[in-house]
């Protein structure tokens, strides 16, 4: 199907070529091919190469799905709300969804089915000054697809060995001790056997960032699988991402239901759900807790990666945008309480079982069952350290390791393809790589790889932990702030309403022209004053694993690191200046942008929807 632009009647003289359909609505028909517009607007395809498509709405509503619920979801959530006051947590946590996250999600999911392009053209078209902001949000794209796909290979390598008779993570190994006797090895021993096994064996992790200690093999062949199936599943497109996020968005809510229903029947769940619910109404007070649920909602929705103007362009032109944005919304967020549910009442099992540990070894000592409760793990320690503990005590643990390592990949894969298809829909857009599709997408898919491998050394779990950190953080929220002065006061919120009048026959009502107007830019700016702020007061650290500690320790960066770090904050930003000054001089022009004189040899007007 062409790519249709759309202009409204005021001011606009008919280009070559027009025709007159019913109600004395202008078409330009190309190709062949043309559509009745809504409400009297003047629609014309423009004669370029077809443009794919969904194969239908649920495909579209399951991808979105799938790279808006991701392992945020499972490991970064439970962590916050346990961290900001258990269920006190949740009330900015749905402030931040209302007035931030549903409002950026769609005007992100409009701009990219109005103009039916990638980031960079859509931003091009609407400001080419401020393009620079497609070209950002690529680029912060690229650098977490490279880091998040080692995740998803992480997950791959507990998946393979959760088939073992005995799941390694289980236990200490053993060494001979003094006297002859078999004992556990010391630094296990000091720490725990899922850590140990974590840092020691899947990672074989150096004691700091600048010890590279080479490539952990076992690590980049799961990388390289990982690389695989992201390609398998993008190589032909939508046409080949929409068969297989039927699985990659449904099967981790069947997992989720099956350990939801396993957890209850656990000692101790019980106790771990209310100490995640339970409000600590005083954290309300606190502005880092306020800061934590808007930076959670703003990443777990998959906000200025590009990812959803990339998806929402293979769209119809009438598609309802507006369900789509609260629909995909609130299933994130419901994800991330149920998930929540699940981690934690399987956590409290785990303290149950440790408390009762403590209290036959320690009878008259005392044990604390809340102390447990209170010792979870961010990040990747959540899932690969405190997680695989609790299910080593369960009967059958291979199956449920095996259950829980698939959802993980299901859940990293179908994010993944949200964040790469932003960069491969950028690059088949601009031509940059005159190949097919596939060719190219076999390309892109190398040369992640090579970037990944960065994070396959010994060293590797450290610059992951800055790339998560510095990558995305900061440039995420100043390219949504961006994204929302483009449309609301550069291309202008009469041109956007009327716009949507366009595409689904009315313009959208005062809470979402409050929100784009005024609450939405006003919530980022002051949440990037306030990561500026913690940036700069709390320094700049990663967490490293001491051998011969047997735990992991608040660890400095090289003076080399600290660079690294702020060249990463501004990786993406940078993009920003550079493009608004070359096209302040006319050195900057996106392949493919129509200028004045194709416009008189195509029979186009110069500037559609204005």
């Amino acid at each position: 199907m062409p790519v249709k632009y759309s202009v409204h009647n005021e001011g606009f003289e008919p280009a070559i070529g027009d025709t007159t359909g019913q109600n004395g609505a202008i078409t330009v028909q190309m190709n062949g091919i043309s559509e009745k517009p809504a409400n009297g607007a003047i629609e014309h395809t423009v004669d370029e190469e077809q443009r794919d498509g969904w194969g239908n709405k649920i495909e579209f509503l399951l991808a979105i799905v799938g790279y808006a619920v991701g392992l945020g979801n499972v490991w970064r959530f439970p962590y916050l709300a346990q961290k900001n006051g258990g269920g006190a947590f949740i009330i900015p946590y749905f402030i931040s969804l209302v007035l931030l996250g549903i409002p950026s999600f769609l005007l992100e999911l409009a701009v990219g089915q109005r103009l039916r392009r990638g980031p960079i053209h859509v931003w091009n078209k609407l400001c080419p000054m401020l393009s620079g902001v497609g070209i950002s949000s690529v680029v912060v794209s690229f650098l977490v697809g490279c880091y998040y796909n080692m995740i998803v290979a992480w997950c791959f390598y507990y998946l393979f060995i959760s088939f073992q008779k005995n799941v390694p993570y289980a236990t200490c190994p053993t060494e001979l001790g003094v006297n002859g006797t078999i004992v556990a090895v010391a630094e296990c021993a000091k720490s725990s056997a899922t850590e140990y096994y974590w840092y020691r064996v899947t990672l074989n992790s150096t004691d700091s960032i600048e010890e590279s200690g080479g490539l952990n093999w076992k690590l980049a062949l799961c990388l390289l699988l990982a690389w695989t199936v992201v390609f398998a599943i993008t190589c032909k497109g939508v046409e080949s991402m929409g068969k297989v996020i039927y699985f990659t968005a449904i099967f981790p809510y069947v997992v989720l239901v099956i350990f939801f229903i396993r957890t209850m029947m656990l000692d101790g769940a019980y106790d771990g759900i209310k100490h995640m619910f339970v409000p600590k109404f005083e954290k309300l007070k606190e502005a880092e807790t306020w800061l934590d649920a808007a930076t959670q909602i703003f990443y777990s929705l998959g906000l200025a990666f590009g990812g959803l103007i990339s998806m929402s362009s293979y769209n119809k032109i009438n598609n309802n945008v507006v369900r789509d944005a609260i629909l995909v919304s609130m299933v994130n967020c419901f994800t991330s309480v149920f998930a929540g549910i699940v981690i934690f009442g399987i956590l409290g099992y785990k303290a149950t079982v440790q408390y009762n540990v403590c209290l036959a070894n320690n009878p008259a000592s005392d044990c604390d069952l809340s102390t447990f409760l209170d010792n979870v793990a961010q990040g990747p320690g959540l899932t690969f350290i405190a997680f695989t503990e609790a299910m080593s005590t369960m009967d059958v643990t291979q199956l449920w390791s095996v259950m829980f390592f698939l959802m993980l990949l299901t859940l990293g894969i179908g994010s993944m393809l949200g964040t790469f298809e932003a960069v491969r829909t950028t690059v088949v857009d601009l031509n940059l790589l005159p190949f097919r599709k596939e060719i190219v997408c076999l390309i892109l898919c190398l040369l992640s790889y090579a970037f990944g491998l960065l994070f396959c050394q010994r060293s590797g779990e450290y610059w992951l932990q800055m790339f998560n950190t510095y990558s995305a953080s900061i440039g995420l929220l100043t390219i949504a702030l961006i994204e929302i002065i483009i449309v609301i006061y550069v291309y202008g919120l009469k041109n956007f309403k009327a716009d949507f009048k366009f595409m689904l026959g009315s313009e959208p009502n005062i809470y979402w022209v409050a929100m784009w107007t005024v609450v939405s830019p006003a919530l980022l700016v002051l949440i990037i004053g306030a990561s500026l702020y913690e940036l700069f007061s709390k320094g700049i650290t990663y967490e490293a694993w001491k051998k011969d500690l047997g735990m992991v320790v608040e660890s400095e960066y090289p003076d080399w690191g600290v660079a690294l770090c702020f060249i990463l904050v501004g990786s993406s930003v940078v993009f920003i200046p550079i493009i608004a000054v070359l096209v302040k001089f006319d050195l900057f022009k996106v392949p493919g942008t129509l200028n004045k004189e194709d416009t008189e040899t195509k029979g186009l007007p110069f500037k559609e929807d204005q």
